[in-house]
């Protein structure tokens, strides 16, 4: 199985669409529900690095929904909260207002999102994955279906996601290509496949912002080695005390060593001047 990027104008359609889509729902959920969310897409999808499968030509999105606040019945029974959203979604995609010209299967309650897959006639052209997170305790929980057990859990959040500035920072250094570079390297390796798409998205990142700091630091080292030889030549290692107060008083515009450097060096550059003739004079140069 080998991955490539699809092309943004091929999947920003389909994001629009389902942003749409969860912008209702969104709306809906708090009129009716009391329910307030946030709604994110994540990994790849938010910084257009979309990979689909060169087999089948499958490719997805994922989108987080972050809870931040709802009614206690709907806190106590986090099944009935994603059944709720599942039901809403169902709704809108059905009223025929969004994704025209295409087959939207009803949302499958999976272990972890709500999956949705698109269909052009009988092909399979890419699907969604929506998953529910809150908060509790000042960690994150993502809403997991257990099915042997048939119950919810909540699982912490264990991988962190990338931020708006961590992507900044790759993009002000010029390194987005590398990002791309790494990302599909890791999805091209086999020995990932057992990993979500945002693991390794954020592993990608984190690799390319260790890269941005490894160059920063071995930058920084090199200019005060510079630095440090330059001290170097009038440091008192290898200088007397007069040859460093000599240099010193050079530097100083107040000083008259300064004014007669800055005399003798006028006087080269005069062309009516003694010294510019004789240093001038291929009789007298060396």
């Amino acid at each position: 199985m080998s991955y490539s990027y699809v092309s943004k104008k091929v999947y920003k359609p389909f994001k629009l669409e389902f942003d749409a889509i969860l912008l209702k729902m969104q709306k809906i959920m708090k009129t009716k529900y009391k329910v307030t969310m946030e709604i994110q897409l994540v990994g790849s999808g938010l910084n257009n690095c979309v990979t689909q499968d060169d087999t089948t030509g499958l490719w997805d999105l994922d989108y987080n929904i972050i809870i931040h606040k709802m009614s206690n019945d709907l806190s106590q029974s986090p099944g009935n909260l994603k059944n709720t959203i599942r039901g809403i979604i169902d709704h809108i995609k059905e009223s025929g207002e969004h994704l025209k010209g295409y087959n939207v299967s009803f949302g499958k309650n999976s272990t972890v999102p709500i999956t949705y897959k698109v269909k052009k006639g009988s092909k399979l052209i890419m699907s969604v994955d929506i998953a529910i997170i809150r908060y509790d305790k000042n960690c994150s929980l993502r809403l997991v279906f257990d099915k042997p057990a048939d119950q919810y859990i909540g699982n912490e959040v264990s991988s962190k996601f990338p931020s708006d500035q961590d992507i900044s920072t790759i993009k002000k250094n010029g390194m987005k290509s590398e990002l791309r570079n790494r990302y599909l390297q890791k999805k091209n390796d086999k020995r990932n496949s057992k990993y979500p798409s945002y693991v390794l998205f954020n592993q990608a990142v984190n690799e390319v912002l260790q890269l941005i700091e490894t160059h920063r630091n071995h930058s920084t080292s090199t200019h005060n080695k510079k630095e440090g030889k330059n001290m170097a030549k009038v440091s008192g290692n290898n200088h007397s005390k007069s040859q460093m107060n000599h240099h010193s008083n050079q530097s100083n515009p107040n000083n008259a060593a300064h004014r007669a450097a800055q005399n003798n060096r006028s006087n080269q550059l005069n062309p009516n001047n003694a010294q510019y003739k004789s240093g001038n004079n291929p009789k007298t140069s060396k």
